[in-house]
């Protein structure tokens, strides 16, 4: 068999090697055409229609120490902080693997002082002789990736770095919804402190109402006991309320990336809390606006690269070689034009025996892209349950607003008769302190659904993507 015969049988050898090793392809439905997301017609039934989340939702709320507050969290957090320079590591990453296409050319020089023995493989005179050698060379190798196995590496470290990108906008989001929910928590706690030092004024003035009529023999010590009973018990939700606000300012503080007294002034303003609804084409656009979803996508991707090149890492290498260079055994004769030296050539690299190396890494490869495709299913079911419990508790929020509201109300009138009654000396105090812990009670029901409300705002917002990519894309 001549030469060109022996060429035509390695490459048809290897080109039915690389049929035998498939391109692993993800199988994943588009986006807009997901099973999951598809699957919510009566869940996501009665919401009302929106815009999708702008990039800058914050400033719904209209309060400007809002919006300061998250682009000041979103500038100096650390995990965000983290995230970011993960996505820059990738991306370096990703460069770094695109050389592998590209020829490598080095160069050296090396100076040798050498002695011979004379025993050795040179006879004297040149045994047991002294020499000083000198080199100079540059030397290029360029692998072919005939079968594109770097190529398909390099595409799955872009994936990866597009998903360490995808990551960072996701802790972005993250990160601006924590900090509108913390700043909402510190709202209600400072609220349910004010409702609960207005009360304690209130029993402060029953106190000397009773302590008054006790004087006066309208009452007697049973009543004064209990009024005076009163005073402290609210005490103690003072104190419980201090608490609350302390833990919100020190988590905002950490949020923001600085120290707690960095906010300790900090009083959010009590803003209309705007409407909220789901975007006409939730079900068809949602997956494609979640970062997480979409990371989780490019992580499916990068894992089906690596099982492909790792499929295909025992087909032929073909690598050309060349050498180009001055060497001289007299330093002094090196730069000489008869010192010159070169060399190049083909190299076909085939392996044979490993002990199971490469099958065992391309299973382990395969296993990863199986994990990567679990990951991304796990993802879209939470997003999806995401606005589907965001959806139920916001209307559930509205509901019980609605109820509360009209129930304070109306408790509000009946301590104003009690409390008229009393200080007539027609009604008792106990009747006084059980219409006032009412309202108290759904005073501080109705600030902690103001709250409840805003923030499930905020996990609808987060739920639906948070702005990202830029407001206005359906996909």
């Amino acid at each position: 068999m001549n030469t060109s015969h022996w060429r035509l049988a390695f490459a048809a050898a290897a080109f039915a090697l690389a049929g035998c090793s498939p391109a692993l392809r993800p199988d994943l439905p588009p986006t807009d055409k997901d099973p999951v997301a598809a699957a919510t017609q009566t869940s996501w039934a009665d919401a009302p229609a929106v815009d999708w989340p702008s990039n800058r939702w914050w400033d719904s709320f209209g309060d400007v120490e809002l919006s300061r507050v998250v682009e000041r969290a979103m500038a100096a957090n650390p995990d965000l902080a983290i995230a970011r320079a993960h996505a820059r590591e990738a991306a370096a990453s990703a460069a770094a693997a695109g050389a592998a296409l590209a020829p490598t050319v080095n160069g050296s020089a090396t100076l040798t002082r050498e002695r011979l023995s004379t025993n050795g493989l040179f006879p004297p005179p040149f045994g047991g002789s002294t020499f000083t050698t000198g080199e100079v060379a540059a030397s290029l190798s360029w692998k072919l990736d005939v079968f594109g196995v770097e190529r398909t590496r390099i595409a799955a470290r872009r994936a990866d770095a597009s998903a360490a990108a995808l990551d960072a906008e996701y802790v972005q989001v993250a990160t601006a919804a924590g900090a509108a929910r913390i700043y909402f928590e510190l709202a209600a706690a400072l609220a349910d402190r004010a409702v609960v030092e207005s009360t304690l004024a209130q029993r402060q003035a029953v106190l000397r109402i009773t302590e008054s009529r006790v004087r006066g023999g309208l009452d007697n010590l049973a009543a004064l006991r209990e009024a005076e009973a009163q005073v402290p018990a609210l005490e103690v939700e003072r104190a419980a309320c201090d608490e609350r606000i302390a833990v919100a300012r020190a988590g905002l503080a950490a949020l923001l990336g600085e120290g707690p007294d960095a906010v300790v002034a900090l009083t959010p303003a009590r803003t209309e809390v705007p409407g909220w609804g789901v975007p006409a084409d939730v079900r068809l656009a949602l997956l494609a606006r979640r970062a997480d979803v979409a990371a989780a996508r490019a992580r499916v991707e990068s894992a089906a690269g690596d099982a492909t090149a790792a499929r295909r890492d025992w087909l032929p290498n073909l690598n050309l070689a060349a050498m180009l260079g001055l060497n001289a055994l007299q330093p002094s004769l090196l730069f000489n034009g008869s010192s010159r030296e070169w060399s190049a050539g083909p190299a076909i690299g085939l392996p044979i025996f490993d002990a199971g190396r490469r099958r065992d890494l391309a299973h382990g490869r395969e296993a990863a892209y199986d994990a990567a495709r679990a990951g991304y299913e796990r993802t879209v079911l939470n997003a999806v349950r995401d606005v589907t419990e965001s959806i139920a508790r916001l209307k559930s929020a509205a509901l019980q607003a609605r109820a509360a509201g009209a129930a304070l109300e109306a408790e509000r009138a009946a301590y104003h008769l009690a409390e008229r009654r009393y200080e007539t000396g027609i009604g008792t105090l106990l009747e006084v302190l059980v219409v006032q812990d009412r309202v108290l009670g759904l005073e501080r029901q109705v600030a902690m659904l103001d709250t409840r409300t805003r923030s499930l705002r905020v996990d609808l917002i987060e739920a639906l993507g948070g702005g990202w990519p830029s407001a206005g894309a359906s996909s």
